[in-house]
């Protein structure tokens, strides 16, 4: 598997920020989109 992961992300979700933290902890890169 190639590529970066896709965050789907509202600024208020505490999931998303959680699992952000986890993947830049953990050097996995990824791209967050914010959506309204």
């Amino acid at each position: 598997m190639s590529g970066k992961l896709t965050l789907v992300s509202h600024h208020l979700c505490p999931y998303v920020q959680r699992a952000a933290i986890s993947l830049t902890e953990k050097g996995v890169p990824f791209e967050r989109v914010m959506i309204d």
